[in-house]
């Protein structure tokens, strides 16, 4: 029998919780075919496909068609049935020039002619009166003639990465561009007649050869300019047009009282300095001051070891958005952190910390805080101020309590307070609507608040290891999205009668306490997969669990447990069984119909015998009968019907 991928499985479940189905486009033409007047959607990407059957003209629904990723060079006649078409993507093909039929589309709406090998700007495309949306980005057009552009009523066009070398002109006569991208070209300026675009509101000129800040004419109606990744140095000997309301200066060369100066002289003006994720980890990592002061105003990463104070000198890296001091003996976090306004990564792990100052919480661009194994015993009520922190770990701390304030950190979605000494958890807990994950274990918590039923998006909560913790509220069966519990080594004697109303769970460990019993719904745990009662006070095996078709690996060792019931055969796709140090004196022979079965142990029970029936069980590679009652000839005979497993006695 073939085994089961339980890992792909539980990646399926997690990822199918809360989530609509709905129905996708088609991925193949025969399928769409079958009923070519039911299909508005097709998808045939990355299907290595040198020319497009010409039956594509029977789905005259076809409101969206994905072509990209073949090897296309041309599009049939036929394409121009396609009479309700308003989305057409060919990115990634082989196109030499704009496939000719595509003007007779009338009512195309958006298409994507990215990743060609056009050379020229496409001819014709005025036909399409109902056009609003061109990418033609990675291509190879050089120049942009007046007469194939001054009809198009486009709003937004797509031209990152061609070979541009001067802004195109011709680009004016499109009155209805609202949006303009031009990426990663070679353009040195605007031109004034730019203020024809009467209807731009965005340009975005990323990665070109600007050495200033482009001259916006006043009557420039442009509200957005991105010109990152330039080689500007100076902002003052430029005054904006009255309607400019962003201006992206990030990767440039420019001194911090540069961008201060001009934030202070047009205080409407939004400067952004910080770089996008993917764009920060390209930057360089910084080691040593000596380096980085060599050019401050292009550090934005940096990481020094080997330090017992932080250097002043970090100050002056005022586009710092990631310092890592892990590793090191720093004793002092100086208020002066809340200078580095742009910083998005704090990372002080294994310090000496004692105190955080109250400017921790001037950092609001802060998304990742990292202050494990250090030595604070509370946390200020600023840390409420970090609005964008999504990561928060304080392990191994010596936290006693948390305030109130942490309730306000609205987009968190992992916080790990383990090993610390938190007694309790403040109620506004619950407010924290977009927390994944919370790690509460080996802590000295008595109870949790009801308001953690609250947090519906949760997927995982560890609150092991909290030696006074005897109960869970009933309110955590609300946690409606929670796939993994850990409540393992507590003293809870029962649990909440709700728990099978969390029917996501597909992890729950829950060793370790006083339970004699688990409820009676446990058994509407359909997605659950993996379960550890072992460490309790079971006295029968719950027959709940072999109601519950997708366990996978069942461990309720060390329990008082002395009969199997024979409905543990409804348990085919268990995988792993451990049940060592129970009082079982007697397998049923149902065993023998647990046909995923692999590894069994039974260690330190009362058994003096094996049912032949469990041969049946052909994929068991291990069974442990180790310190049982069980003599040689029965041994041997043992050995005899599972010639194909490892049997250890």
């Amino acid at each position: 029998m073939k085994k089961i991928d339980w890992t792909v499985i539980f990646l399926i479940l997690a990822l199918s919780i809360g989530t609509n189905l709905r129905a996708q486009a088609p991925m193949d033409l025969n399928t769409a075919l079958m009923n070519p007047q039911g299909v508005d959607s097709l998808d045939l990407s990355n299907s290595m496909l040198k020319k497009l059957p010409k039956d594509i003209a029977k789905l005259s629904n076809l409101k969206y068609l994905n072509l990209s990723f073949n090897e296309l060079s041309e599009l049939p006649s036929g394409i121009s049935k396609l009479k309700q078409l308003e989305t057409l993507i060919l990115a990634g093909n082989q196109c030499k020039k704009m496939p000719k039929y595509i003007t007779h589309l009338k009512k195309l709406k958006q298409l994507d002619l990215s990743k060609n090998k056009l050379k020229d700007f496409p001819e014709d495309l005025s036909k399409n009166d109902a056009l609003e949306v061109l990418n033609l980005s990675e291509n190879k057009i050089t120049k942009i003639p007046k007469d194939k552009v001054n009809k198009l009523k486009i709003r937004v066009l797509q031209l990152d990465d061609n070979k541009l070398e001067d802004f195109p002109e011709a680009l004016t006569e499109i009155s209805s561009l609202q949006e303009l991208s031009l990426n990663r070209n070679k353009i040195k300026s605007l031109p004034e007649t730019i203020t024809a675009l009467s209807s731009l509101q965005k340009i975005s000129l990323d990665k070109n050869s600007f050495t200033s800040l482009p001259l916006l004419p006043e009557a420039s109606n442009i509200e957005v300019i991105s010109l990152g990744f330039n080689t500007i140095n100076q902002l003052n000997d430029r005054q904006p047009n009255k309607q400019l309301k962003q201006l992206d200066v990030r990767g440039n060369p420019l001194a911090f009282t540069e961008i201060e100066s001009f934030r202070k002289q047009y205080p409407q003006v939004i400067i952004l300095t910080k770089l996008k994720n993917i764009e920060l980890q390209l930057q360089e990592e910084f080691s040593t001051l000596e380096t980085a002061l060599k050019n401050p105003e292009q550090v934005y990463r940096l990481n020094l070891q080997g330090i017992s104070d932080i250097p002043s000198e970090i100050y002056s890296f005022q586009n710092l958005q990631s310092l890592i001091l892990e590793g090191n003996e720093i004793t002092n976090l100086p208020s002066e952190i809340g200078t580095l306004k742009n910083l998005e990564i704090l990372k002080l792990a294994r310090n000496q910390i004692t105190k955080l100052p109250s400017e921790i919480g001037l950092l609001k661009n802060l998304r990742i805080l990292d202050l494990s194994e250090n030595e604070l015993q509370t946390l200020p009520p600023e840390i409420g101020n970090l609005s964008g922190l999504e990561f928060l770990d304080l392990r191994k701390n010596s936290l006693d309590h948390l305030p109130p304030e942490i309730g306000l950190l609205k987009n968190v979605e992992i916080i790990n307070l383990s090993s610390n000494k938190i007694t309790e958890i403040p109620g506004e807990i619950g407010q924290l609507k977009k927390l994944l994950t919370l790690y509460l274990s080996n802590n000295k918590i008595k109870s949790l608040p009801p308001s953690i039923g609250k947090l519906r998006n949760m997927t995982e909560l560890d609150i092991s290891k909290n030696s006074e913790l005897t109960h869970l509220p009933a309110e955590l069966s609300q946690m409606e999205s929670l796939i993994r519990l850990s409540a393992g080594q507590n003293n809870m004697p029962e649990l909440p009668s709700g728990i099978g109303n969390m029917t996501n769970l597909a992890d729950i460990n829950l060793s370790g306490n006083y339970l004699k019993k688990i409820p009676n719904n446990f058994s509407k745990l359909e997605y659950l997969m993996i379960l550890d009662l072992s460490s309790n006070q079971l006295t029968a095996f719950p027959e709940e669990i072999t109601q519950i078709p997708t366990l996978n690996k069942l461990s309720i060792n060390n329990n008082q447990i002395k009969i199997l019931p024979e409905s543990i055969q409804n348990l085919i796709f268990v995988e792993e069984l451990s049940l060592y140090g129970n009082q079982i004196e007697k397998l049923p022979p149902e065993i023998g119909n647990m046909e995923s079965l692999s590894n069994l142990n039974l260690l330190g029970n009362q058994l003096q015998n094996i049912p032949s029936e469990i041969a049946k069980c052909l994929n068991l590679r291990t069974l442990n009968l180790k310190k049982n009652p069980i003599k040689d000839g029965e041994k041997t005979k043992i050995k005899s019907f599972l010639q194909e497993a490892e049997v250890l006695f």
